[in-house]
């Protein structure tokens, strides 16, 4: 048989080992033809905890050998793969916005193993002191009170421990006044 499992799955292997004449038998257990790491294996030997393989490929076998020496191997090959980490992309975000205009920002998180994951969001303004956000549906806004860079900064973890994070800065510029022209009357026109 072939499995395949990803990085930081909780895996345990289990055995169903019977002895049509009853006697006493053991287990033996190896990956790649290695005993497993202490404490993979339960105390009973029926279970191997691969949870801790790293990735590649393993052939894992478990022996199983009755007191007069009568034994039976039974094996498979498994691939664990690379957990990746999940995928935070800006959707919709000003480069630019005018000191004092709320901010809106909207983003879209995956992961490629479809993973549950945890997510956090947050501002810091140009002087580095922390904005207050609202967070809605996939998406957050602020309001950029004064001019100068604000840094958004995404994280997200999925739950094999995997983390991305996203940093982008949006540039706030000084509010101008309005410009007011008088154009009437016109010069020369009574």
């Amino acid at each position: 048989a072939e499995d395949s499992i990803t990085q930081g799955d909780k895996v345990t292997l289990k055995v169903d080992v019977e002895d049509k004449e009853g006697h006493e038998f053991d287990l033996t257990w190896l990956i790649n033809n290695s005993n497993p790491p202490q404490g993979t294996v339960s105390d009973d030997n029926t279970e191997l905890d691969l949870s801790g393989l790293t990735p590649g490929e393993y052939s894992i076998a478990v022996t199983a050998r009755d007191e007069l020496g009568a034994e039976n191997t039974e094996s498979l090959k498994i691939t664990v793969k690379n957990n990746q980490a999940p995928v935070i992309k800006f959707i919709d975000k000003p480069e630019q916005v005018v000191a004092g205009e709320e901010v809106k920002i909207e983003y879209e998180i995956t992961d490629p193993e479809n993973d549950e994951f945890e997510a956090s969001w947050n501002v810091m303004d140009p002087e580095g002191n922390e904005v207050k956000i609202t967070q809605v549906d996939n998406g957050l806004s602020f309001t950029a009170a004064t001019s100068g860079n604000y840094a958004v900064v995404g994280k997200a973890q999925d739950s094999r421990g995997k983390t991305s994070q996203v940093r982008e800065l949006i540039k706030s510029v000084p509010n101008q006044p309005p410009v007011v022209k008088i154009i009437s009357p016109e010069p020369g026109v009574n």
